[in-house]
């Protein structure tokens, strides 16, 4: 199977979404199933790059929730502002028909494991 690239948004889709994570919220929780669907993803080979719209100075923080609660992923991406997201991908002229770029937008807190 061909290896995939996953962009996931941590808050709402890997941990609980708070309004107020910045103002004096540290509780971190993780969503149902988000290990295991993760950790399944990692093992066929897949890549995963967390984005969020956190600010770079609360990397440290966050990559060391990250690793305490078991999220395995590849890439970081932070500062994605609050805004929509867009993935802008080609079309392979020799394989036109495969889709090379989907978006998959999940209901706030449900977690990832249903995917």
């Amino acid at each position: 199977m061909e290896q995939k690239t996953y962009f996931l948004d941590i808050d709402g889709c890997i941990f609980k979404h708070h309004d107020n994570f910045l103002n004096g919220i540290h509780t971190v929780e993780p969503l149902e199933g988000v290990q295991e669907k993760l950790l399944e993803w990692h093992c066929q080979g897949d890549k995963i790059i967390l984005t969020t719209g956190r600010p770079g100075t609360t990397r440290k923080f966050l990559e060391n929730h990250l690793f305490l609660n078991g999220i395995i992923y590849d890439q970081l991406i932070m500062d994605c502002g609050p805004g929509v997201r867009i993935l802008i991908n080609d079309i392979d002229p020799k394989n036109p028909d495969i889709i090379k770029a989907k978006a998959i937008n999940i209901t706030r807190n449900l977690g990832i494991g249903k995917i």
